[in-house]
């Protein structure tokens, strides 16, 4: 019988003679998932003899992860904005940056954010993109220096969900437009941060973590296009909970995926979901929008097709490309949503949206055509142009 830590360091050498980045943490991360356990446990368990039926439910997993199939997927959880979602290969691994929206938003509409400590905030968002690194995935677009750059790759997180990390720029190089979606698993401090200093370990998916949090009570009717998995429509329910919130997928599958994610954080009494290619269904379908939305937010596709080959295995291999690339060198989908989006909000009412960061001139120019009367970019993490924000 082998102990903890021998099946530990057999599985951080297997990693790295793969090819994966951080996989010391990779591998603490998938044992801990495997025997349910935080990484503080784990660490205090380096002696413990592990058993056959525990090394036969570990081995699948392992052989998983060495096929460069995202730590998220290979888990079934990521850990994104005070949330732990189910993700699989239906939708998009939630990026770490995509976050900032959460915060962005609220400040925006003028409203209370739901972080009260923005010094704790900043911690809390750092310790994300470390883990988003350690996974070899960046969010918001941008691959994780030194991780494998991957809406190039997603991130781990350390207390039984998986962190979240930019998909699209998971293990690609880093380059101005990718950067953000590249980065699909990222572990190590930032993953430890995300799910809990003490690193992964079991614990249900789905409910709100809104401990240091303060929130917002105006109502608002939020639309979400380009759903997913959920996240944003989901996170942005629990930072307003006055608000109606309707998600919009053209994916039947991450529809559903989206659904049940609602249901595991209790949310699904206050969030709707439609299928809908962009605003098809609300301007053809049955979805009504009686006076229109106070904010519209998205996270398209905003990738290159060269971008998307060029990023890594776990982005490339094993996320859905529909939800990575748009044409017009990624801009396409950004497009669309910035022509169609006046129809539908409110006077004042905000489109906020994740880009690729080399995009932003093209974006601004084109709200600025659509007759919004102000718009602005908000940067990620790395002080990159990310965001584009435009009020009606």
């Amino acid at each position: 019988m082998l102990s903890v830590l021998e099946i530990l360091k057999i599985t951080t050498g297997f990693f790295a003679a793969k090819g994966i980045d951080n996989a010391r943490l990779n591998a603490e991360l998938l044992i801990g998932h495997s025997l349910g356990l935080k990484r503080m446990q784990l660490y205090l368990q380096f002696e413990r003899l592990l058993t056959g039926a525990e090394l036969d439910r570990l081995r699948p997993l392992v052989r998983r992860r060495a096929q460069r199939e995202p730590l998220q997927y290979v888990t079934g959880e990521v850990e994104w904005g005070g949330l732990r979602l189910k993700i699989d290969r239906r939708a998009l691994i939630p990026r770490a940056e995509t976050e900032l929206l959460l915060e962005i938003i609220p400040g925006a509409l003028g409203a209370e954010s739901r972080v009260s400590n923005p010094k704790e905030n900043a911690a809390a968002a750092a310790a994300t993109a470390a883990e988003t690194a350690a996974a070899g995935l960046l969010p918001g677009g941008a691959p994780v220096p030194g991780a494998d750059e991957g809406r190039h790759a997603p991130r781990q997180t350390a207390g039984g969900g998986t962190p979240s990390v930019s998909p699209r720029d998971a293990g690609a190089p880093q380059s101005a437009a990718t950067a953000g979606r590249v980065s699909t698993v990222a572990a190590d401090g930032a993953a430890a941060q995300n799910a809990g200093v003490d690193g992964t370990g079991g614990g249900e998916v789905g409910g709100p973590e809104s401990k240091s949090l303060s929130i917002s009570e105006k109502p608002l009717a939020i639309l979400d296009l380009g759903t997913g998995s959920g996240a944003l429509a989901l996170g942005l329910a629990t930072v307003f909970p006055g608000a109606r919130v309707t998600a919009l997928d053209v994916s039947a599958e991450a529809l559903a995926l989206a659904r049940e994610n609602a249901v595991l954080c209790g949310l699904d009494a206050r969030v709707r979901f439609a299928r809908s290619d962009w605003f098809s269904a609300l301007r053809d379908g049955p979805v009504e929008t009686p006076g229109g939305f106070d904010v519209i937010v998205a996270n398209p596709p905003y990738l290159s097709a060269a971008e998307v080959a060029e990023s890594a295995p776990e982005v490339r291999e094993f996320e859905p490309r529909a939800a990575l690339a748009s044409a017009d060198e990624g801009r396409a989908d950004l497009a669309k949503i910035i022509a169609g989006a006046p129809e539908f909000l409110r006077e004042g009412g905000l489109l906020a949206l994740e880009t690729g960061i080399a995009q932003h001139p093209a974006l601004l120019a084109r709200c600025a055509a659509a007759g919004f009367a102000r718009c602005e970019s908000r940067k990620d993490l790395a002080g990159r142009d990310r965001f584009v924000l435009a009020w009606r």
